[in-house]
């Protein structure tokens, strides 16, 4: 992707991503300030991300340095008034995000990107541990090995999701 594309992408989710944030730390100024420091960052790094992972990739990074903000900033009491009267205001700048959508597709395409790439046996008892709810067991049954063998091969792939999900997670 081109800087200019990048940047262009970049204005676009402006408010989307002000929204997100103000929605979360009950602070317009400081949500603002918080998403042009996850700008900033994004636009020194060498290789930006992909564009079709972009999206996921600033919600999480905004996500990020919301719970960082609030975590050196908290207050120690109830929502404010302030806070609960522009409750609705987020509320509705957030209607049209459908964040399980932006993220889970982008968690479920990592997933099975990692689990093509392992052996054919590990993937195999995977699936029929995830899939068809098979205990260690049954799966050692039908593939013919042990049931320690079964459980190597899980531990394997939970192994592999985790660093592949390791920004998700």
């Amino acid at each position: 992707m081109s800087y200019q594309r990048f940047t262009e992408q970049l204005a676009n989710y402006r408010e989307q991503l002000d929204s997100y944030a103000a929605f979360t730390v009950r602070d317009t100024e400081a949500a603002r300030d918080l998403v042009s420091d996850v700008y900033a960052r994004v636009l020194q790094k060498k290789e930006p991300p992909e564009e079709d992972r972009l999206l996921p990739y600033l919600y999480s990074s905004v996500r990020n340095a919301c719970l960082n903000h609030l975590r050196d900033n908290s207050r120690h009491g109830s929502l404010s008034l302030a806070d609960k009267e522009m409750e609705p205001f987020y509320e509705r700048a957030l209607a049209g995000t459908d964040m399980e959508q932006i993220l889970g597709g982008e968690v479920l395409s990592l997933s099975r990107k990692c689990l093509s790439g392992l052996s054919g046996n590990v993937q195999r008892a995977w699936w029929l541990s995830r899939r068809k709810g098979l205990s260690y067991k049954e799966i050692a049954d039908e593939m013919g090995v042990s049931v320690k063998r079964v459980d190597k091969y899980l531990q394997k792939a939970a192994r592999a999701l985790r660093l592949a999900l390791k920004d998700y997670l």
